[in-house]
């Protein structure tokens, strides 16, 4: 949310790592990102099936797929994904916060009333 690419996409690719992503995968995003920036790292998230996390659903806010962005949280919220608890206050979701279905998860998640 600082557009602080370099900074984000260091702490993305150390995610990355700990995940035991192949080296070659990691390298290629990096290439990616150095040509063409953040948008790289968003369509990366995007189309990488193994990311069905809060990622995810920040992504598609950060695009303006907003019904892609619920899809995904409503996914996290049926698994019971320990993330949502960061809903309220997470950043990167401020583009649909104004969307009354994300009220309406915040108080089945009981981050709210």
């Amino acid at each position: 949310m600082k557009k602080d690419y370099a900074k984000a996409f260091e702490s993305y690719r150390r995610t990355l790592e700990l995940a035991e992503t192949p080296s070659d995968e990691i390298a290629l995003l990096t290439g990616q990102f150095e040509k063409e920036g953040w948008s790289a790292i968003q369509r990366h998230i995007i189309g990488n099936p193994r990311k069905r996390t809060m990622f995810l659903a920040s992504a598609y806010a950060q695009i303006g797929d907003a019904e892609k962005a619920f899809e995904t949280l409503e996914d996290l919220f049926t698994r019971r994904a320990v993330l949502l608890i960061t809903t309220a206050r997470e950043p990167a979701l401020d583009p649909i916060r104004s969307d009354p279905r994300f009220k309406d998860l915040l108080r089945r998640v009981g981050l709210s009333e």
